[in-house]
């Protein structure tokens, strides 16, 4: 089983990566000798991971595992053992959903699975699924990844960005709906001079959602002569979105959306046309050249997750 730096199995019963890993390690260490007399060692590729998501998870776990999770908090997790199987148990996940992720051994990995199959041949409450399952979820739930939907910080060459680093593709707090953590009564922090006088200002793009009409898209593709697809999972390079020919935004994670039964996305546009019910395009990759697609801003999320509750 792979573990978070490389994409991850996930499970999704009832219904329904990325990383940065290497940086994150590099950071750590380089933090930790440098600040306290230690040694550290990572350990990542010994351990595997399944991630288990959905209102559900909870109940197929506790019945797997016999034994109850209900105490277990969001981002927490404790240890528990599994027929002689040690299981870190965490509550996490980036589903917008209720989640759980297990780590054991790598050595161990195979035996969780079967565990978690026992009595469940025909998977009718725990369905295997696979990395792009998580990403399409994560964006219904209105869940932003830095590359994908904006620029990290740090440096050019270092900012997990899906494609060339570009002023227009870096966003605030603000930008990314995210303006409920600014909190600008903290005496002093990285950022704050820059962030309030946008605040301020009001210059900043909105984050809205984008609905394209799949049908619109097929008849682009076939005039192409290309065969119809719909997005099957999240397109992670930025998009332009325009209005009559004049560019207004960009436009992330474009995919195909169960949940509304068509594609779907990110949309950060100037202010004066984050309306919803407001008729855009969407320059499209198709083949080797970008086309114009009919869609329609929204609001977010696309989906409203139970979280178990």
């Amino acid at each position: 089983f792979p573990f978070k730096s490389i994409p991850t199995p996930h499970l999704h019963p009832g219904q329904s990566k990325h990383s940065s890993k290497p940086k994150s390690i590099a950071l750590l260490i380089e933090y930790l000798t440098s600040s306290f007399d230690v040694n550290v060692v990572d350990v990542s590729l010994d351990f595997g991971i399944l991630s288990i998501q959905g209102p559900k998870s909870r109940q197929k776990l506790e019945q797997s595992f016999g034994q109850s999770l209900s105490g277990l908090k969001f981002s927490r997790f404790h240890q528990i053992m599994v027929n002689g199987l040690k299981v870190f148990v965490m509550r996490q996940g980036f589903t917008g959903e209720l989640g759980f992720e297990l780590w054991v051994k790598a050595s161990d990995g195979g035996a969780l699975w079967e565990i978690l199959f026992e009595g469940d041949p025909s998977h009718e409450t725990l369905l295997p699924a696979g990395f792009h399952s998580h990403d399409v979820a994560r964006m219904e739930a209105g869940l932003i990844i830095p590359g994908p939907d904006y620029t990290g910080a740090g440096t050019d060459n270092d900012r997990g960005a899906a494609s060339p680093v570009l002023q227009m593709d870096m966003r605030s707090p603000f930008e990314t709906d995210l303006s409920r953590f600014v909190h600008f009564d903290k005496p002093e922090f990285i950022g704050k001079t820059a962030l309030l006088k946008e605040w301020e200002s009001g210059n900043f793009r909105r984050m809205k959602g984008l609905v394209i009409d799949w049908s619109d898209l097929a008849v682009v593709q076939g005039k192409k002569g290309l065969q119809p697809v719909c997005v099957p999972h999240p397109i992670w390079i930025p998009l332009d979105v325009t209005m009559h020919g004049k560019n207004i935004g960009r436009a992330t994670s474009i995919t195909w959306s169960p949940a509304i039964g068509n594609i779907a996305g990110f949309a950060f546009l100037d202010e004066k046309f984050a309306i919803s019910g407001q008729n855009v395009t969407v320059e499209m990759p198709l083949g080797d050249e970008f086309c114009a697609v009919h869609a329609k801003v929204v609001d977010i999320p696309f989906l409203k997750p139970s979280r178990g509750n």
